[in-house]
């Protein structure tokens, strides 16, 4: 998912104030974007949690409710706070290094359906080969 929100305001003008906009050409729109945010696959993202522009969310993060996310979030980590930092990793890297292969856009209901339970596993405690077995079915992206 990718999109404009979080546009900051310029800093180093005499205002902060949008005259432009306000005055000058009612209606326009005056704010200075470093980008767009780009959110990965399976990521979520809590209650009132704020993304600046120019944010990029990695696969599988965790943003938590509150968070002010000012810089991007690695694949798999867990974030908050204000501003937001990493506060640990869901999965250890050699597992975190295995689900980046996944392509959950190839993903079909059939498949969800038929391997729903696979999906609501638990891989604490578990080894990448276990990992690696468990997930054998998933699409993985072309490289």
């Amino acid at each position: 998912m990718v999109g404009k929100w979080g546009l900051d305001h310029e800093l180093h003008h005499v205002s902060t104030y949008p005259f432009k906009a306000k005055i000058v050409n009612p209606g326009s729109f005056e704010a200075i974007s470093k980008g767009n945010i780009t959110v990965d696959d399976d990521v979520w993202v809590g209650y009132r949690a704020m993304i600046l522009s120019g944010v990029h969310i990695g696969q599988g993060a965790v943003v938590a409710a509150g968070a002010v996310v000012t810089k991007d979030v690695p694949p798999y980590a867990i974030v908050g706070g204000v501003p937001a930092k990493v506060i640990k990793y869901r999965f250890s890297p050699e597992v975190i290094e295995q689900l980046l292969e996944l392509d959950y856009s190839k993903l079909t209901d059939d498949m969800i359906r038929e391997r729903i339970d696979d999906l609501y596993t638990s891989l604490d405690g578990k080894s990448p080969q276990e990992v690696e077995k468990l997930l054998a079915w998933f699409p993985k992206k072309q490289r």
